[in-house]
């Protein structure tokens, strides 16, 4: 009769599921490795700091809810249908009259950047219509985040919305 030694149990690390593995460096050039040697490495984009102060502007909502002739309001909103597309809404107020409203819908989006499109397109809007009747425009949003975004911290998001309507912000007080 021969012994036989019992069969090898397989060690702790074999036991756990391959997907929770912590990855282990591999030298197989997939295609995506592949592509990305091609590619010249590029500098990430810088995103732009904020410039406002911490008090500034803190009355002028308080002008605009009294109803002053020479200020301009914007309501601003975006939403998310049941099917999943993003759209946004906007309208624009002078004293207690409603001078125009608008909406669209962007192709597949988040309510984020439905949020800042119906800000900057109703700011577009506004600076369309006004001339020079109005001194103040403000701009009105539900989403705090995106408020800070347009005022000068972009998130990654809607970088490019948020560009556009601090350049536009800043022709407007540069007039």
């Amino acid at each position: 009769m021969k012994r036989t030694l019992p069969p090898r149990q397989p060690t702790y690390y074999q036991l756990i599921k391959r997907k929770y593995q912590a990855p282990t460096e591999s030298n197989f050039r997939t295609r995506l490795r592949r592509a990305n040697e091609l590619l010249a490495p590029c500098p990430r984009p810088a995103l732009m700091q904020k410039f406002f102060g911490k008090g500034e502007d803190t009355d002028s909502p308080k002008r605009g809810i009294r109803g002053d002739p020479t200020t301009w309001i914007v309501y601003s909103d975006g939403s998310l249908s049941a099917e999943g597309a993003a759209s946004y809404g906007f309208t624009i107020h002078q004293k207690d009259l409603s001078i125009y409203n608008g909406s669209g819908r962007l192709r597949p989006a988040e309510v984020f950047d439905a949020k800042a499109t119906g800000a900057l397109k109703g700011l577009k809007a506004t600076l369309n219509l006004l001339g020079l009747a109005a001194r103040d425009i403000i701009v009105y949003l539900d989403n705090l985040t995106a408020a800070i975004g347009l005022q000068g911290t972009p998130s990654n998001s809607s970088q490019a919305v948020f560009i556009k309507f601090q350049a536009l912000v800043a022709s407007y007080r540069a007039i």
